[in-house]
C-alpha cells in the first residue's frame, strides 16, 4: 500500500507483462459496467482502482470463498488462475466483473 492507497510493484519484466495482460482483459470485460465505448491505456483513477482491486478480488474469490483484505502475491494468483482455466483469456470474466461492480474503495478521510 502506498500513502493509504492501493498499489503494486513488479520486480520482473515478465511478471509485469503478465499483470499488464490481465489488466487489459479486465478493462475490456468491464467496458459495459463502466459505460465506456472503448478502453484505452488509462482510465480515470476511480475506475482504474475499481477495475484493478475489484478484478483481483474477483479472481481471488474463484479460489477462496471468504474475501481476504489483501492479496500478498498477485503473480501467484494469476498463475493459479491460468492453471485452473488454461489461460487468462478463458477466465470467467462474468463472475469477476461482478466483483468489480460491487467493489467499493476506501471512504475519504477528513483532513484536519
Amino acid at each position: 500500500m502506498l500513502a493509504d492507497r492501493e498499489g503494486y510493484a513488479c520486480k520482473s519484466g515478465e511478471l509485469s507483462a503478465k499483470c499488464h495482460e490481465l489488466l487489459t482483459k479486465l478493462r475490456e470485460n468491464s467496458r459495459f459496467l463502466l459505460k465506456l465505448q472503448q478502453t484505452g491505456d488509462k482510465l480515470p483513477h476511480n475506475m482504474e482502482i475499481r477495475v484493478q482491486a475489484g478484478g483481483l478480488s474477483g479472481i481471488q474469490s474463484l479460489f477462496i470463498p471468504v474475501q481476504q483484505d489483501k492479496i500478498e502475491d498477485i503473480y501467484a494468483l494469476i498463475e493459479q488462475a491460468e492453471a485452473e482455466f488454461g489461460s487468462l483469456e478463458k477466465l470467467p470474466y462474468n463472475r469477476i466483473v461482478q466483483s468489480i461492480s460491487s467493489f467499493r474503495g476506501r471512504k475519504n478521510r477528513k483532513r484536519s
